[in-house]
C-alpha cells in the first residue's frame, strides 16, 4: 500500500539555495520597482490591477495563487519598459515556484501578500519612486523572514 508521504519543496532546495534566490529579487526588484514607478503607463496599470483583482479571487486555491502573485511581479517587469527586467524575474520566478507556492499556502500570508502588492502599485500610480522602493522592501525582507520560518 503506497504511503501518502506529505513533503515540504522548501525542505527540497537546499536552505542556500532558497536564499540565493531572494537575494536575487532583493537586488533586482526594488529597482524594478523604481523603473516602473518613472515609466508605468496606463495599460501596465491596469495590468497590475488586473493581477491584484486575480489574487482577490485566488484566496482558495494554492496553485493558482501563485500564478496570480507571480503575474504582478511580471506586470511590475514590464512596466519599466525593459525587456531584461522581464527576462530575468520569469526566469526567477520559474526557477522559484515550489518555494513560493509553499510560502504563499499560508492565507495570512497571502493576505499580507496582497496589501503589500498593493501598496505597491498606489506608489507606482503616484510615480512616487521613494515609495515603490521601499514597498517592495517591505515585500521582500516579509519573503525572506517567511522562508527562514518555514525552514524552522
Amino acid at each position: 500500500v503506497p504511503v501518502n508521504v506529505h513533503f515540504n519543496p522548501v525542505d527540497v532546495l537546499e536552505k542556500s539555495a532558497v536564499m540565493h534566490f531572494i537575494e536575487a529579487r532583493e537586488a533586482l526588484e526594488p529597482s524594478i520597482a523604481a523603473f516602473a514607478s518613472e515609466r508605468a503607463e496606463e495599460k501596465d496599470i491596469k495590468k497590475m490591477e488586473a493581477a491584484l483583482k486575480a489574487m482577490e479571487e485566488k484566496l482558495k486555491n494554492p496553485d493558482e495563487k501563485v500564478d496570480a502573485d507571480s503575474n504582478f511581479h511580471l506586470a511590475l517587469a514590464e512596466a519599466t519598459q525593459n525587456f531584461v527586467f522581464v527576462s530575468l524575474m520569469e526566469t526567477n520566478l520559474s526557477m522559484y515556484r515550489p518555494v513560493r507556492k509553499q510560502t504563499l499556502q499560508s492565507e495570512e500570508r497571502y493576505e499580507q501578500s496582497l496589501q503589500e502588492h498593493r501598496a505597491i502599485l498606489n506608489a507606482v500610480k503616484r510615480k512616487d519612486t521613494q515609495a515603490a522602493v521601499d514597498a517592495m522592501n517591505v515585500h521582500l525582507h516579509h519573503i525572506r523572514e517567511n522562508v527562514l520560518k518555514e525552514r524552522d
